[in-house]
């Protein structure tokens, strides 16, 4: 077995608990996982530099574990044009006035940086990153290291994994195409970038040097010792923690995750990237415009929408990420979990 991610986080269940944003992936959360000797991961992609630095406190007052923070990489600003927006204004207004909400016609994009959220978390403390939509740019990479930092990053194929290992990265996360959440694709076009999560570890493993992590569509034990067979060293869990005592995740979120008889779908409708999600009705309403704009212009004109619909207990009105296997999801406590789920992978492979 590869004990390189357990090496390189100071854990002993390799174990990674994804970085999931906008709430689901808390404090409470992430220090349970990392209590319980895997490594909780604190998803900051849209938290403002205050509240990061919240966050990572709350953590350390419940755990002297290692734990993570997962940010977004920023990216080039997409243009699109005012017929665009005004069509999906005019759209989500119709949605607003269905649910009770007034009418928004203004874009608040907030005021921080990617660089504010990296140096707000390393000024609290944190010592382990991951970062979505690519790598760091040398400057932070430098700045990372120069504080004793590890860098983890989230690959979609082959090609991606072989560019972060040449940025210096200290290892991969492998997002296979049953993953949960946002596509991490950052070279080429993301329903090009589908490949299952086993073919994936297994090619980025026979090219890169640095230590790989396996995710999507794993969910018990079996998944876990599966990714090992294929040469993972570790593995990274999101819906399955979906459903724990301490996710963030909503009620409606988690009844839906529990239910477990919806499909999942692809969708960019609701932040300008794709994602996959709980298929609703509000997601196939914004699949059929053709004017979806892009990211993060899209999520910040939803994000109301999505959020009362979650408050208002309306599963079809509001956003539910989920991978292919979330039907496995159990109402659980996140320690227990990661426990279980090791000591069921090690007993099905025959090693520790």
């Amino acid at each position: 077995m590869d004990h390189r991610i357990q090496e390189l986080y100071g854990i002993s269940i390799p174990i990674i608990q994804a970085g999931m944003a906008g709430g689901p992936a808390g404090a409470e959360l992430a220090a349970a996982v990392s209590e319980a000797g895997g490594l909780g991961t604190i998803g900051a992609g849209y938290s403002e530099p205050a509240g990061i630095v919240e966050l990572i406190q709350v953590v350390q007052q419940q755990t002297s574990k290692p734990f993570a923070v997962n940010l977004f990489l920023p990216e080039e600003k997409v243009p699109f044009s005012e017929e665009s927006y005004t069509t999906m204004i005019n759209k989500l207004n119709q949605l607003r006035r269905r649910m009770g909400l007034r009418e928004n016609t203004i874009l608040s994009l907030p005021e921080f940086t990617f660089e504010d959220q990296v140096y707000a978390a390393l000024n609290a403390g944190c010592k382990h990153f991951s970062f979505t939509f690519g790598a760091p740019s040398p400057s932070i990479m430098n700045e990372l290291r120069k504080q004793g930092a590890t860098v983890m990053a989230t690959a979609t194929s082959l090609n991606e994994a072989v560019l972060l290992e040449k940025a210096g990265v200290d290892a991969i996360a492998a997002q296979g195409s049953e993953a949960g959440g946002h596509r991490g694709t950052f070279i080429g076009y993301p329903l090009t970038e589908l490949t299952g999560m086993a073919e994936l570890v297994s090619h980025i493993t026979s090219r890169v040097s640095i230590p790989v992590a396996a995710a999507g569509g794993i969910m018990d034990g079996r998944g876990v010792a599966d990714a090992m067979a294929q040469g993972a060293a570790g593995v990274i869990l999101g819906t399955a923690y979906l459903t724990a005592e301490e996710s963030g995740a909503s009620a409606v979120h988690k009844q839906m995750l529990l239910k477990g008889d919806a499909p999942t779908k692809l969708t960019k409708s609701f932040s300008g990237k794709y994602a996959r999600g709980i298929q609703t009705s509000l997601m196939d309403e914004l699949d059929e415009m053709s004017d979806i704009l892009p990211y993060p212009v899209q999520h910040y004109l939803t994000v109301d929408i999505r959020k009362t619909g979650a408050l208002q207990h309306q599963p079809e009105m509001t956003s539910m990420w989920a991978g292919q296997g979330y039907s496995l999801c159990q109402p659980v406590l996140a320690g227990e979990l990661t426990r279980n789920l090791w000591l069921e992978a090690v007993r099905i492979a025959g090693c520790c």
